[in-house]
């Protein structure tokens, strides 16, 4: 006695690839989604938002610290002392500071769209140092001017926060073996 063969219950079914498919194997990327392409797997795509979010806050405290006035005692300081010492305009110092940070944003971004492990580590070089100013910047409320230092130190914390957050993300299983 043999058993007959199953009959196709769903005839227009077929187990040839769709073209979706084929061309997910045709360039060695299951259909599954299992391996994305460099730098198009969703946490990778994070990444590069939190540090498009990172650089925005950054840009934000740059532009907060040029106008903020900061007092000690009582006293404004200024960068017109007769120190001797080699003295830069604040607001100089300021527009170069921004200008030098987004261009390290726009280096770790550029490298992390490409899928490059290079970005990952440089970015979080230069997350652990901005979110070491961020944790000493939130503190500024104690010497700045209320109305400045409570706007400075709720950036500087919404700083330090995206950061933990870019940290954490960069250093997620998913995101260090998407990035060659």
């Amino acid at each position: 006695m043999s058993i007959p063969p199953p009959q196709n219950q769903n005839p227009g079914y077929s187990h040839a690839p769709s073209d979706t498919q084929a061309i997910s194997i045709e360039n060695n990327y299951p259909a599954t989604g299992a391996i994305y392409p460099p730098g198009q797997h969703p946490r990778v795509k994070s990444l590069l938002s939190l540090t498009l979010g990172s650089a925005a806050i950054f840009a934000l405290t740059q532009i907060l610290g040029i106008f903020t006035p900061v007092q000690e005692s009582g006293i404004t300081l200024s960068a017109s002392s007769d120190s001797g010492a080699f003295q830069t305009d604040p607001l100089l110092g300021g527009i170069l500071g921004l200008v030098v940070g987004l261009a390290l944003y726009a280096l770790v971004y550029s490298l992390i769209k490409k899928g490059k492990k290079s970005g990952r580590i440089t970015g979080i070089v230069f997350c652990i140092l901005g979110t070491i100013g961020a944790f000493f910047g939130i503190f500024s409320l104690l010497f700045i001017e209320m109305p400045w230092g409570l706007l400075s130190t709720i950036v500087y914390l919404a700083f330090f926060i995206v950061n933990i957050f870019w940290l954490m993300r960069a250093f997620h299983s998913d995101t260090k073996a998407n990035l060659v």
